[in-house]
C-alpha cells in the first residue's frame, strides 16, 4: 500500500512538472518551451523553461503562431493585414483639350498644371499615411480547445478509496476490506486510449486483530470514454491484463507471495468539476489465483483525478 502511494506521488509531480511551462509555436514549426511574463503590443519577453534564473529573452509577435500556455489555453495571433494599395494618382488633365497656347501663357499653363497633379499626389500620400497610422494593431485571439463547459484534456491522473470484497470465502480471511486504487488514462482520441490501473485491497484475519492480507493488482489495457452533458460528465470503460501479488502478515511474521497473472474489468463516471479536476465513482474487478487459491476481488471507490 505504501509502494502504491509512492509511486501516485511520482507521477503527480512528473506530470505537473511536465505542464508547468507554456509553449511557444513559431511560424517556420519551432517549439520553445519558456515561462511567458509579458506580451506587448509587438513583442513577447519569456525565460526559458528549467532556467528560471537565466536571461530574459524577447521576440517579435510577428513571428509567433501560438502560445500555449500551462493551464491549457491558447493565444493565435493572426496574420498582419496588408497594407491598403497605392491609390492610384490621377493626373491633372485640365485643360488637356483646349487649344494649344504659344508664348508665356502656353508656360503659365504648364507650370500650373505641374503645380496642380503635385499637390494631388502629395494630399493622396498624406491620406494613406494616416490610413496606415490609424490601422489598429492586430491582436490575439484567446480560445480553449473546443467549446463545451470545460477544455478536452487527454489525460488524467486520480487515487480513489473504497471498499474491496473477494468474490471466493478465504480461509480465516474476512470477506470484506479497504480499498486504494490509482489509475492513469490518457487518449489518443475522444474515445480511445489507453489505461494503467493500480489496486490494492486490504483483508483483516478473522481470529486476530493483528496483521492482514493484502492483495496488490497492477494491470493495463485500452481505454473507452464518452462524453456528455457539453463535456461534463465522461465515461470510461476498460479491460485490462497484468499480474498480482499477495502480501500477508500476521503478529510474528510477513510473507509475499510469488508474482501470478491477473485480469480485470472496470469502470468509472468521472465528473469534471473545473478545467483540471474531477471526481470519479469507481468500479473494478480482478481475477487472479495466487499460489493455487482464488483472490478475486470486487473494488468500488469514490476518487479524485487531475486532468491535464
Amino acid at each position: 500500500m505504501k509502494k502504491m502511494l509512492f509511486i501516485f506521488v511520482l507521477l503527480v509531480v512528473a506530470v505537473s512538472a511536465m505542464n508547468a511551462q507554456d509553449v511557444i509555436t513559431m511560424k517556420n514549426g519551432d517549439e520553445i518551451k519558456t515561462k511567458v511574463l509579458e506580451i506587448s503590443a509587438n513583442e513577447v519577453k519569456y525565460k526559458k523553461f528549467g532556467n528560471a534564473n537565466g536571461p530574459t529573452y524577447t521576440i517579435l509577435k510577428s513571428e509567433i503562431f501560438m502560445i500555449k500556455y500551462e493551464n491549457g489555453e491558447k493565444d493565435v495571433f493572426n496574420k498582419t493585414s496588408p497594407k491598403p494599395a497605392e491609390a492610384e494618382v490621377k493626373e491633372n488633365t485640365e485643360g488637356a483639350e483646349k487649344p494649344a497656347r504659344t508664348g508665356a501663357a502656353t508656360q503659365r499653363a504648364q507650370r500650373d498644371n505641374t503645380s496642380s497633379a503635385t499637390q494631388g499626389q502629395q494630399q493622396n500620400r498624406s491620406t494613406q499615411s494616416r490610413a496606415v497610422a490609424e490601422r489598429p494593431e492586430p491582436k490575439a485571439v484567446s480560445y480553449q480547445e473546443n467549446t463545451s463547459a470545460w477544455p478536452y484534456r487527454k489525460a488524467y491522473i486520480g487515487i480513489g478509496f473504497g471498499g474491496a470484497f473477494l468474490s471466493e470465502d478465504y480461509s480465516n480471511v474476512e470477506s470484506s476490506g479497504t480499498l486504494l486504487d490509482i489509475k492513469f488514462g490518457y487518449l489518443f482520441t475522444e474515445n480511445i486510449g489507453v489505461t494503467v490501473n493500480m489496486l490494492g485491497g486490504t483483508f483483516g484475519w478473522e481470529s486476530s486483530s493483528e496483521g492482514s492480507v493484502n492483495i496488490s493488482c497492477f494491470t493495463a489495457g485500452p481505454l473507452f470514454s464518452t462524453a456528455i452533458a457539453d463535456g461534463k460528465v465522461e465515461f470510461d470503460g476498460r479491460p485490462m491484463i497484468g499480474f498480482a501479488q499477495e502480501h500477508r502478515t500476521g503478529k510474528s511474521y510477513s510473507y509475499n507471495s510469488k508474482i501470478s497473472f491477473a485480469t480485470g474489468v472496470g469502470g468509472s463516471v468521472r465528473f469534471n468539476l473545473s478545467s483540471r479536476f474531477s471526481l470519479s465513482g469507481n468500479m473494478d474487478y480482478s481475477y487472479t489465483k495466487i499460489e493455487g487459491d482464488d483472490d478475486s476481488f470486487l473494488g468500488i471507490s469514490v476518487g479524485i483525478n487531475f486532468r491535464f
